[in-house]
């Protein structure tokens, strides 16, 4: 049985409800669990927290949901939950960003608090990898951390002020612009660590057409979240049994690191596991999390650790030029008669001019493309293998 079974088995009843919303359809079964648990710390916000050391941490989720185009249906996974929460009041919404200043204004907007959704974050990840962008990666990673202060910046003189942040964040992404905009780069070694990535496969379901569900079908579900929205902020502690099962894991896991690139996820998956079991103990209407509560808190960590290796060992290549060369090629066999226009290359797989020249230069070098003027063609032999 899949860690993902396994984890369905031990989860609250509001969950199962929750899947016979969405269901049938052609989502993966990990997509609907993480998007769930993600909906979840949207919804609580900065109510619910507990305390370790002298941090006060909100159990925010950034999840990261990552499969091909079309097959998977990754935005298909969480609009039914961004629409049932813009149901329940004093829930944000955040609408994504590219811009440093619009993002900070829209965030003190809504005084720090909220679930931020993109349907492609490809597009900022590569924006984050421009040099000018860096201020903006440390930004958005202090987003994440508890803050022993609160968050100024000044925006067209004038100095706006953040006293605490709670943003949770769902995203989708397809395989290759991860690693288009991530191999290689500085905000793989501290961004994407923060993520809880999901990769999802095909499912065997196949629905040529969904049935149409109005927002009656959704009350009873809503309504349940509306009860479940706590009213006065809730601290949720964690029991001495939970703790020793923790520091166990823990130790273990500290003791399998390897790699320094492999220990920046580590640290993080430690650590989100108290997260998760902040999460599922509010769920089921605890103050504590016990030791089976934390147990299957640390099956949510072992998931993103075999999810962590896979993206570092195969989804994250080890020479991102070769990586970015064989991108050019997928996205010319992909198109009418294995040509295309130089800026549609540069627009839809996020390259800047300069990288994407060297490129295509390395590509003609060898015989795998020819380029007239602004077009870009692949070799007809290459478009067959």
């Amino acid at each position: 049985m899949s860690i993902i079974k396994q984890i369905e088995k031990r989860m609250n009843p509001l969950f199962w409800e929750y899947r016979q919303l969405v269901t049938p359809s052609e989502v993966p079964d990990e997509f609907h669990l993480f998007v769930f648990m993600t909906m979840l710390s949207g919804l609580v916000g900065d109510r619910v927290y507990y305390k370790e050391g002298g941090d006060t941490i909100y159990p925010t989720l950034w999840t990261m949901l990552v499969g091909e185009s079309g097959i998977t249906r990754k935005s298909t996974s969480f609009r039914p939950a961004l629409r049932v929460l813009s149901k329940v009041e004093n829930v944000n919404l955040l609408a994504p960003s590219a811009s440093p200043e619009g993002f900070f204004k829209e965030l003190a907007e809504y005084n720090g608090v909220g679930l931020l959704r993109h349907g492609e974050l490809g597009t900022l990840l590569g924006s984050l990898r421009k040099d000018y962008m860096g201020g903006f990666v440390d930004f958005l990673c202090e987003l994440y951390d508890p803050l022993p202060m609160g968050l100024k910046r000044r925006l067209s003189k004038e100095i706006i002020s953040i006293d605490r942040v709670a943003v949770s964040w769902i995203a989708a992404t397809t395989p290759d612009s991860l690693n288009k905009c991530v191999a290689g780069s500085r905000i793989a070694g501290g961004f994407l660590p923060r993520w809880n990535i999901v990769f999802g496969s095909p499912a065997t379901t196949f629905v040529s057409f969904r049935q149409r569900k109005t927002d009656d079908y959704f009350i009873p579900f809503t309504g349940k979240l509306k009860a479940l929205k706590p009213a006065e902020e809730t601290e949720i502690r964690f029991n001495e049994e939970a703790i020793e099962v923790h520091r166990e894991w823990y130790v273990k896991k500290r003791s399998c690191v390897v790699g320094e690139d492999l220990g920046y996820f580590h640290i993080r998956i430690l650590e989100v596991v108290k997260k998760y079991a902040v999460l599922l103990a509010f769920l089921g209407g605890q103050d504590k999390v016990n030791r089976g509560i934390m147990e299957t808190a640390l099956m949510f960590g072992d998931y993103f650790y075999d999810t962590a290796e896979r993206l570092l060992t195969t989804e994250i290549t080890a020479n991102p030029f070769e990586a970015d060369c064989q991108r050019i090629l997928k996205k010319l066999a992909q198109s009418k008669n294995g040509t295309c226009k130089v800026r549609d290359l540069l627009r839809n797989l996020h390259f800047n001019t300069k990288d994407l020249v060297a490129r295509m230069e390395t590509l003609q070098h060898r015989g795998d493309i020819e380029v007239k003027g602004n077009t870009c063609c692949i070799k007809s032999d290459k478009a067959t293998e």
